[in-house]
Formats: structure tokens, C-alpha cells, sequence
């Protein structure tokens, strides 16, 4: 506030010093006659520490409350971020879309519900290290556009960690394109014909399995009702739908994608009504689904609510979360579809299995010239002492990149080898240490 200043040239040349700006720019802006003038924003605790010493007469500090991410880019795609207090994406977004329509509700006997909740999340930080790392080494190998790998558990549809190569810092997301911020695994893309393969053969054996013939011992053979079963297996693996989850909402539409991007090369290989396109969320939840039988939900990230002042848990209603897979077909898996898959994949010493494929895809853009992609597609099991963790890695590379590419370099399977022993070891050591810690209580 200038009319409280003393000295406009100590005060200009104090506050130039502390701050790290121009003194004769900062003193010519005192100097003309504006009654209030903002100098800095975001200022650190040293300098406000440096700034309150010299108590400068007409020099006030204000707080303003911001959202802060200790972790940086760790799952930002996940966690998402806020602007003016408003969650604009990601586990962000949704919390807020859950104030917005009144769905979160105290449980019956409680004291009334405080301003504010923390919200307990399913990601395990020490995994979530090990994927951040995952898809840079991925990049620098393959010379990729883009990288993402996600981890859920088969048998609760936690999401253990999820991490995208470019990330982002949620705390200046302002300063990165909307190709940084945008989640390749809600992008609706083409399968590779393996995983088709895998779907199309999935349906056949249940097919068989509840045929009246019942199940050739010889071989998978298509009947009458091949497609009627392969139509319920889409709709089982709900692969024809948009992802339901807990950190993300998404307006794009597998039609829009489609006329976009058309797939290189002539169909030799009939896949019925097996999908073309879906989103690798979409895929990894329904190859989980597939192997494992139905799960508890669909993929989430938000594990539970607690209030703040009684942490006592937040219960929501009619949320997504809440709405359990359409069990269309029985619960529990068959186990001939689990031997298809692995008879289609490679096993690695980590005891896991790899299920590999690419598709080459074109895309109009202006001037009628062809833009190419590669999307490498990668469906990984991770053994543990309960449920198996299941991991979808997905590769976007530029062709021309690939040709001039250095033969010498790991194979995708060699570098996810190596994460996904030491996923396994943590995940079961994680879930050991839960079962004999117990929250002590202080009066």
C-alpha cells in the first residue's frame, strides 16, 4: 500500500534484493501513485520469512490457499488437477462431481459430516515408482510418441498404479500442451488382430462349453450360435462401452476415432462381431475379466472416504464405483480360456506372461497427405499370493523412427521383465505387512 511507505527507494531496493526483480522497474511502479500495487505471487517460505523480518512499513503479506502435489507428475493422469478450487480432471474432477450432485452421505449414527474429507487411495507409491521409470525406459528404447502402463488387481479392480510418458506436474499443468494431459488409455484405438484372436477364441469356448455338444476335445470350431456367444462375451467385458472409473470422464467416442483412423492392410482373418476399437482401459479391464472371472467393480482408484474431524468412513452412493460387472456369463473363469491365453503368450523368468501384438494405423490430415502410427500393445499377468495383478502397456511410435531404430536395443518384454518381479515381490509384501499392522489409538 504505498501511502503507508516510508522510503519508496529502501523499500523498492529491499524487496528487489529478496525477490530477485528489478529495483528502478519495482520503484517507478510505486512511484506512480497507484494506492495498491501486487509485487510478487508464490513466494517462497524463505522470502516471506526474509520479507516479515524487516516488518517494511506499507509492505502486508496475504495467504491464499492452493492445492499442493508433494509427489509431482507421480500419477498425475490419475490424480488429476484443480484450478480456482475446481477439479478439472482425473480423481480431482470426480470428488468434486460427487459434492457437486450430493452423493456422498455420512453413515446412520454418526456426528454431522465436517467441510472436508481425505480421500484414501488404492495406488501404492513404491509400484507407481517402478511404472514411472517403466515408460521412460520404454521411450528411450523405442524412440516412442507416447507411453503408458496401468496396474489393477484382478479380483477388486484396484488400481495399483498408473503412469504415461509425457507426464505432466499437477502443480503448473498451465505450462504443458493438452497432448501431455490427455489419458492415451481413455483414447479409443484398434486392436491388434492377437488380441482379437484371444477375444474371438474366448467366446468360442464358452460357446462350446454350454453348447449342448459340449466342448471338442480336438479343437475350437465355430457353430450356429458363434456369433449370438461372441455378442454376449462383448457385452459381458462391456469392450463396446465407454470406461466407467472412479479417476476419469471422457466425452470421445469410439465413432469419432474411427473416422479418423483407419488400419493399414487387408483383413485376412474373420473376427465376427469381436470389436475393433476400444479404449486400453476398456481392454485391460475386460482381458482382467476374461482370466480372472467377474470382478467386485469396475476399475477405481478412490478406496475409501474419511472425514476429517471424526475420520469416520464417507459413504457414497449411486456412483460408478458401485456398479458391478453384468454377469452375463458364470463368475468363475473357464479354465481352457486361461490356456488359450497362455498358449498365445510368452512366459518370462518373473513366472508372468506376455501377450504382445502391434497394428500399423493411417490418418488423414490436411493437405490429403497420410499420417502413420504404430500401437504396440502389451498384456501382462503378475503372479501373487491372492489376486493376480494384470498390466496393459501401450506404445505409440512414429514408423519412420522404428526404421531408423538401432538393432541392438531390448525387446519391450526384457525391459518389462525386470519391473515386473520386483511388482510382484511388492505387492505381497505390501499385503503382508496389512494383515499384521493394526492402527494404534491414543487417548
Amino acid at each position: 500500500r504505498t501511502r503507508e511507505i516510508e522510503s519508496i527507494a529502501d523499500t523498492s531496493a529491499s524487496l528487489a534484493s529478496i525477490l530477485s526483480i528489478d529495483r528502478d522497474k519495482l520503484r517507478s511502479q510505486l512511484e506512480s501513485g497507484v494506492l495498491r500495487l501486487w509485487v510478487a505471487k508464490d513466494i517462497s517460505q524463505d522470502q516471506e520469512k526474509a520479507i516479515n523480518d524487516l516488518d517494511l512499513p506499507g509492505i502486508h503479506l496475504q495467504k491464499e490457499e492452493k492445492r499442493y502435489y508433494p509427489n509431482g507428475n507421480q500419477a498425475a493422469h490419475l490424480i488429476g488437477y484443480v484450478e480456482d478450487g475446481i477439479g478439472l480432471s482425473g480423481v480431482e474432477f470426480y470428488y468434486d462431481r460427487l459434492l457437486a450432485t450430493r452423493k456422498v452421505q455420512q453413515q446412520e449414527e454418526q456426528k454431522p459430516l465436517s467441510n472436508t474429507q481425505d480421500l484414501v487411495l488404492t495406488i501404492d507409491l513404491k509400484i507407481q515408482e517402478i511404472l514411472e521409470k517403466l515408460v521412460v525406459d520404454i521411450e528411450e528404447n523405442e524412440q516412442a510418441i507416447k507411453v503408458a502402463a496401468y496396474v489393477i488387481e484382478s479380483g477388486t479392480g484396484e488400481l495399483i498404479g498408473g503412469a504415461q510418458y509425457p507426464g505432466f506436474d499437477p502443480n503448473s499443468f498451465t505450462k504443458y500442451t493438452q497432448r501431455a494431459i490427455e489419458n492415451i488409455f481413455f483414447t479409443p484405438t484398434f486392436l491388434p488382430d492377437a488380441f482379437r484372436v484371444m477375444l474371438r477364441d474366448s467366446a468360442l469356448i464358452y460357446d462350446q462349453e454350454y453348447s449342448e455338444v459340449g466342448r471338442l476335445p480336438w479343437s475350437v470350431l465355430a457353430s450356429n450360435s458363434g456369433l449370438g456367444r461372441q455378442l454376449q462375451l462383448w457385452e459381458w467385458l462391456r469392450l463396446g462401452e465407454k470406461s466407467q472409473t472412479d479417476f476419469f470422464a471422457t466425452k470421445t467416442s469410439t465413432g469419432k476415432t474411427r473416422k479418423k483412423m483407419t488400419r493399414v492392410g487387408r483383413e485376412d482373418v474373420s473376427f465376427g462381431l469381436i470389436p475393433e476399437v476400444t479404449t486400453p482401459m476398456g481392454l485391460l479391464t475386460a482381458y482382467s475379466t476374461l482370466l480372472n472371472g467377474v470382478g467386485e467393480r469396475s476399475p477405481f482408484v478412490v478406496k475409501k472416504i474419511l472425514d476429517i474431524e471424526s475420520r469416520q468412513e464417507v459413504l457414497l452412493k449411486g456412483v460408478v464405483t458401485d456398479e458391478p460387472i453384468i454377469s452375463t456369463f458364470p463368475r468363475e473363469p473357464i479354465s481352457e480360456v486361461r490356456k488359450l491365453f497362455e498358449s498365445m503368450s510368452e512366459k518370462k523368468d518373473s513366472s508372468s506372461y506376455f501377450l504382445r501384438d502391434q497394428i500399423l494405423l493411417v490418418s488423414d490430415s490436411s493437405g490429403g497427405n497420410h499420417q502413420f502410427s504404430v500401437v504396440d500393445l502389451t498384456f501382462v499377468t503378475i503372479p501373487t499370493d491372492s489376486h493376480e495383478l494384470n498390466m496393459l502397456v501401450v506404445v505409440h511410435r512414429d514408423p519412420e523412427k522404428i526404421s531408423r531404430k538401432i538393432k541392438k536395443g531390448r525387446r519391450i518384454e526384457d525391459i518389462l521383465d525386470e519391473k515386473v518381479e520386483r511388482i510382484s515381490v511388492l505387492q505381497q509384501i505390501s499385503a503382508t505387512i496389512a494383515d499384521v499392522v493394526e492402527p494404534e489409538y491414543m487417548d
